[in-house]
């Protein structure tokens, strides 16, 4: 499974259905993975998300805001399991 596959996500998906779940349920159906903390804690999907957040990407700002939002879900939940 190539990074782009997996990036393909933030194409195919509205930014309404962009959430922690949602991307999880992705990543599982392509790479296989069973346990959610091994795909939350991905440092690549948080890449990929860094990516889509950055303004010097191709994502809109709606995109960009929703992609941030993902990120800061995230931390919290690292926080919570730390």
């Amino acid at each position: 499974m190539t990074t782009s596959s997996l990036f393909a996500f933030y194409h195919v998906t509205t930014t309404e259905d962009w959430i922690c779940d949602n991307i999880i349920k992705y990543y599982d159906a392509k790479t296989g993975q069973k346990r959610k903390e091994e795909i939350a804690g991905s440092c690549k999907k948080r890449k990929e998300l860094e990516i889509v957040a950055s303004p010097v990407s191709e994502y809109d700002i709606t995109c960009e805001k929703k992609a941030q939002e993902i990120l800061d879900d995230w931390k919290g939940f690292d926080k919570l399991r730390a």
